[in-house]
């Protein structure tokens, strides 16, 4: 069996932390699969009866509001998860203060100048709808707390029921709105519903008497440390800007549309890679800095991505083109052409989920920063010049030239904890790279490819591991 210490021996501090991380995986993991059925079953009758444009919509206002909500958080989610000690009250306060006081500004702006946004965009239906998405904002924020002391605790089965119950409500009023012929509201309603309900639920399970509090120096302190680090996360999340922006303008809310059930599509088959890097964002923090443990943890990290992520995309990619325009209708059958380059995006995207919860530990912000930009520059580059031309699948294409951009994190987490170990990770990636660009080119006859799959398990290293992880979950499962 190969030496990853996850055997049957007597726990070790390390060991033990493996499993909980693991078993925190499989949790977030679960609940995201049940949240993937939900989401099919959304996905299918909601973009189903409302068509591409009024998805599109959805997707356009959805969007630009998901991006301000990640960037309103300034970094203060991470001071408060990474803080040495349990976060003071006044801590926990302070951040409240400034998460509703961001809300409420922004909510005020997208009410304000929702039309002058709209023109901006090129598409005039997303005024009103983007001005009721933006109480999105302040419902994310405010429960951010809640959520960083669950997550301390690693009490990670409560973030998982939270987060399924908001995303099951949310759809019992999206599909019936839908249904009743209600466009993109049903979508935003439904995500609004959701939303509360988290919030509600989150201080539900972690009971917190939050209230306003301000307190200057504690305000400059938690700031100076969170943008240091949200600053590469807001550059990240302008990647989102890229479909409402650049495809909504050269493509109209028909080619959002497309886009956005492409992504929506691998978001859901690839739900691990969310929970893999939110657990590791709560655990990696407990290995002291070690450079070996923290190179291993991301070799085992990259085999165990490869294989999650990769494996159910090859799969859809194969049987999808078959079996979905049936399903969904034939008008979107363009978002199916745009699937194999979004998942291949996802993939590589996965592979190195880890390289920057490493280098975010070690507090080498401006090296995550550094790669953040040269991503989105090339990716919104490429699409500023490919989807005028060649209309949504040019935003396809963009995804793969942005692949460029992972060198610099390959060579920043080498510098720092030298090369993680990409020969078992690599092979993974090789075949499911080769399936998805069969399926992208041949459409059906791409089912065919699919017997390339169990090729890793030719190799006996390959399999050991498998195994392995296999009992581990198993076992923690039982237990």
């Amino acid at each position: 069996m190969p030496n990853i210490e996850m055997h049957d021996v007597p726990l070790t501090v390390e060991t033990n932390l493996k499993q909980r991380v693991l078993r925190g995986v499989a949790a977030i993991a679960i609940r995201q699969g049940i949240g993937m059925g939900l989401s099919v079953i959304n996905v299918l009758l909601v973009t189903r009866i409302i068509g591409p444009t009024q998805y599109g919509i959805f997707a356009a206002s959805y969007g630009i509001v998901s991006v301000i909500a990640t960037a309103g958080t300034w970094g203060l989610d991470v001071y408060l998860l990474r803080k040495d000690a349990e976060p003071s009250s006044a801590e926990y306060n302070q951040a409240f203060t400034i998460f509703l006081a961001t809300g409420i500004f922004f909510v005020a702006v997208l009410v304000l100048f929702h039309r002058s946004i709209a023109v901006i965009v090129g598409i005039p239906a997303l005024s009103l709808p983007l001005a009721i998405m933006s109480l999105f904002i302040p419902f994310n924020l405010i429960n951010v707390p809640g959520v960083v002391q669950l997550d301390r605790g690693l009490q990670f089965n409560r973030v998982a029921r939270v987060e399924l119950a908001g995303q099951a409500a949310g759809y019992l009023v999206a599909v019936p709105l839908a249904l009743c012929h209600m466009g993109c509201w049903a979508p935003i309603l439904g995500v609004l519903t959701g939303q509360f309900l988290a919030l509600i639920l989150v201080y539900v399970f972690a009971p917190m008497r939050l209230w306003f509090h301000w307190e200057r120096g504690l305000a400059r302190r938690m700031l100076a440390y969170g943008l240091s680090y949200s600053g590469a996360i807001m550059i990240w999340q302008l990647r989102l800007l890229v479909n409402p922006l650049v495809v909504g303008r050269f493509a109209g809310a028909q080619g959002v549309g497309f886009v956005a059930l492409a992504i929506r599509l691998v978001e859901v088959l690839a739900f691990v890679k969310q929970a893999t890097w939110r657990v590791a964002m709560a655990a990696l923090a407990k290995l002291d800095g070690d450079s070996t443990r923290l190179r291993r943890s991301i070799s085992e990290g990259m085999r165990l991505q490869a294989i999650a992520v990769g494996l159910p995309l090859t799969i859809f990619a194969g049987v999808g083109p078959i079996l979905l325009p049936y399903i969904f209708g034939p008008r979107w059958n363009p978002a199916f052409k745009l699937f194999p380059f979004i998942a291949l995006s996802y993939l590589i995207s996965a592979t190195f989920n880890l390289h920057t919860s490493v280098l975010a530990l070690l507090r080498h912000n401006l090296e995550i920063m550094k790669f953040h930009v040269a991503h989105v520059f090339l990716f919104a580059s490429v699409a500023v010049l490919l989807v005028p031309r060649f209309g949504y699948i040019g935003y396809g294409w963009a995804e793969i030239g942005a692949f460029a951009s992972y060198y610099l994190l390959h060579r920043y987490i080498s510098e720092r904890v030298n090369s993680p170990d990409y020969r078992s990770p690599l092979i993974w990636c090789l075949v499911c790279c080769m399936i998805l660009v069969i399926c992208g080119t041949v459409g059906k006859l791409g089912i065919v490819s699919l017997v390339l799959l169990p090729v890793p398990l030719l190799f006996a290293r390959e399999r050991e591991y498998l195994e392995v992880y296999v009992r581990i979950l198993m076992r923690d499962s039982i237990a």
